[in-house]
């Protein structure tokens, strides 16, 4: 093979390549914008189950010490099979409570594994893990005379 020959497989190879590289060009271009769209509905689809599980933790402070068969907290409570299914502490802590509702009725206990539902939520919402059922049993209760 000669010089002329081996420039002329090099400006081949070269051409190839540069072909091959235009065609990705090609189907990047043209599969970006479906692929920013799925990235983006990903992320608004976990914004909004962030959203959601705030939200339930929320309503679930809320009622803490007062009256948890409102139909708030009910609400919550009953999104939290769904909202927190990939959560095996929280889904746990839900099935105490459980245990406690449809039963006998034993308030303390009900009571403790109400706040240890709102415990484990704030663990995977990523507060503290210093937060016990006591931390959060504190709060403002105004005495009705």
């Amino acid at each position: 093979m000669g010089t002329i020959e081996l420039a002329t497989v090099v400006q081949a190879v070269s051409s190839v390549l540069a072909f091959i590289a235009a065609l990705i060009a090609v189907w990047v271009t043209y599969k970006a914008p479906a692929q920013a769209a799925n990235l983006q509905r990903e992320h608004d689809a976990e914004l909004e189950r962030q959203r959601e599980r705030y939200q339930i933790l929320k309503t679930l402070m809320e009622y803490r010490g007062v009256d948890i068969s409102a139909p708030e907290p009910v609400a919550a409570l009953n999104m939290i099979v769904i909202v927190f299914q990939d959560e095996r502490n929280v889904l746990d802590a839900w099935h105490e409570f459980l245990c406690y509702t449809n039963g006998a009725d034993n308030h303390t206990n009900r009571s403790n594994a109400y706040m240890g539902i709102i415990v484990a939520m704030e663990k995977c919402l990523g507060y503290s893990d210093q937060l016990t059922v006591a931390a959060i049993d504190r709060g403002y209760y105004p005495r009705t005379t």
